[in-house]
């Protein structure tokens, strides 16, 4: 997080638009922007449940692609990281998070 903290709004957007996954565990605050920017960009993302991504309300996204960071769950995010990244469909799953 501190890279794009760092990073200009354009700057954001431009790297959203090229990558297919983005991930982030940190602690939600109340609606994210980020998480948000990203599937307008059609970029799949993976949340925990820190904060306010605990709540479909604040990130309405399916259950499948919030997971707690946690040790024993290391194959579960592996495994739908590679799925993420080999197949475009998961971006569908996203639509209506807009």
């Amino acid at each position: 997080m501190d890279i794009i903290r760092k990073m200009k709004r354009i700057e954001i957007i431009g790297n959203l638009k090229k990558a297919k996954l983005y991930i982030d565990f940190g602690f939600h605050t109340g609606k994210d922007r980020i998480p948000r920017e990203a599937v307008m960009s059609g970029t799949s993302i993976i949340t925990g449940y820190k904060g306010s991504a605990a709540f479909f309300e604040d990130v309405s996204i399916y259950r499948q692609y919030k997971l707690k960071k946690k040790h024993n769950n290391i194959q579960k995010i592996g495994n739908l990281v590679g799925d993420i990244l080999k197949n475009q469909k998961h971006t569908l799953n996203f639509d209506f998070y807009l």
